[in-house]
């Protein structure tokens, strides 16, 4: 018996594929119906659950050990028979194809999943499973019978609805399976298998040139008459930049030249100044005067005659949507530009809002 255990794990038999998720469905759902062999109906669902596990188990190690042989395989012919005739003949067509169609466990595991709860939530079919199984086992006690039919079922229930991840862990490694058995047939075919070809595979295992290393293989290419060959181009010029260590320097020192006090009533005096020329009350005045009483200013009427009156035109542009201001804006971007002396400016038209009686606005 030893030797037929060992015998059975050097040369694995094919079994085949049994219906295993139908098989437990229908013998749970006659017993279910019929109240009869109650439990042989429930040790056959168990057993079933038992061999499914142990054959989705098998089937992935039997993915797992395809993929792992497709870098051992060099040969198209070799290649090609691995993958149609023994994975897509023994892995796929009888076991991992009848999983997902005619023995789908999505399709009776919701039926399977409900009679087993309907029996646990009632106790006169729980009885009735108490006393079948006294009946095919004489002297099984009550306590014990029920204590062991409840978790065979919940072990049925368990394995059902945790085989969801064990499912897609299956359906991952054939994916990828299937893309690396066809991405190695497309290298295959792509690699040149030519005397050129191999020439290159043996090059790249053979030792560098100049290497002191002792072996026979280093022996061996130094009576071939191989030599380096190189190539000079444009990017050979090119060496990496030395990056500069950052140095510690001293802060500036400030130039006596003049006090803080000095700067700051400068800088204070530089402001009065741009506010004099730019501030909200010349920019209405600017505009109002352009205006002359009219109620409309267009942009070809602007008198701008040094650059202070673009600026003043520019930051009325800007305030024309603020509250107070005497004036709005009118600007369609299709109308273009239009040229004043040396500045080009919008084509728009400045618009004398009306005041609160009616009448146009004069002012701030």
């Amino acid at each position: 018996a030893l030797l037929d255990v060992l015998y059975s794990i050097v040369n694995p038999v094919q079994k085949p594929y049994n219906s295993y998720v139908f098989s437990t469905y229908s013998a749970l759902r006659t017993a279910h119906e019929e109240r009869d062999y109650m439990f042989p109906a429930l040790q056959s669902a168990f057993d079933n659950t038992q061999a499914l596990a142990d054959s989705l188990r098998s089937l992935l190690h039997n993915i797992h050990h395809f993929y792992q042989s497709l870098q051992n395989r060099n040969e198209i012919r070799d290649l090609l028979t691995e993958h149609f005739d023994e994975y897509q003949a023994q892995v796929a067509a009888r076991t991992y194809h009848p999983l997902k169609t005619v023995d789908s466990v999505h399709r009776f595991r919701p039926r399977i999943l409900g009679i087993l709860r309907d029996w646990l939530q009632d106790a006169d079919v729980m009885e009735l499973l108490v006393q079948s199984m006294q009946t095919h086992r004489p002297g099984q006690e009550t306590g014990e019978a029920r204590y062991e039919i409840i978790g065979m079922i919940q072990y049925i229930i368990d394995s059902l609805e945790g085989m969801d991840s064990f499912l897609r862990e299956i359906d991952r490694r054939n994916s990828a399976y299937s893309r690396a058995s066809a991405e190695r047939i497309q290298y295959l075919l792509n690699t040149d298998r030519g005397v050129k070809g191999k020439l290159v595979e043996i090059l790249k295992l053979a030792p560098p040139l100049g290497e002191r290393s002792a072996g026979a293989l280093t022996a061996e290419m130094a009576q071939l008459p191989v030599f380096r060959v190189g190539y000079v181009d444009p990017e050979m010029l090119y060496t990496d930049p030395v990056r500069k260590k950052r140095a510690v320097r001293e802060p500036l020192v400030q130039s006596g030249a003049a006090s803080a006090e000095q700067f700051t009533s400068q800088a204070q005096e530089l402001l009065e100044r741009v506010n004099a020329l730019y501030s909200r009350e010349r920019i209405i005045a600017f505009i109002l005067e352009q205006m002359k009483g009219a109620a409309q200013l267009p942009a070809a009427r602007l008198r701008l005659e040094e650059t202070d009156d673009f600026l003043r035109t520019m930051m009325a542009v800007i305030t024309a949507e603020e509250q107070g201001v005497p004036y709005g804006l009118a600007w369609r971007p299709e109308d273009g530009s239009v040229e004043i002396g040396p500045f080009t400016v919008p084509a728009m038209t400045f618009l004398r809002k009306e005041d609160d009686d009616g009448g146009l606005a004069t002012g701030v």
